[in-house]
């Protein structure tokens, strides 16, 4: 018998233990989670009148805030586009 699989009475191979509708009631939960938090927010946004928030925003203090945030961004970026290469 390997170590890593488990087999039960029903001859159904488990994977460390877990069972096959885990994975889906787990997903289950996270869509369920993710979905109250979305109608959570829509609905205090309008009972307190509050305006929707623009997801990128480009208000900045200064020059030097809206260099560095620049700089940050081509940054990243650069480094997602090499991450393929590299790995």
């Amino acid at each position: 018998m390997r170590l890593w699989w488990i087999v039960e009475e029903r001859g159904v191979l488990l994977l460390h233990g877990t069972e096959p509708i885990f994975w889906l009631k787990l997903i289950l939960a996270l869509t369920l989670f993710a979905l109250l938090l979305i109608a959570f927010n829509a609905v205090m946004s309008k009972w307190l009148k509050v305006e929707k928030k623009k997801f990128f925003s480009y208000n900045h203090v200064n020059e030097k805030h809206k260099k560095v945030d620049w700089i940050i961004r081509i940054t990243f970026t650069a480094r997602l586009g090499f991450m393929p290469i590299i790995y």
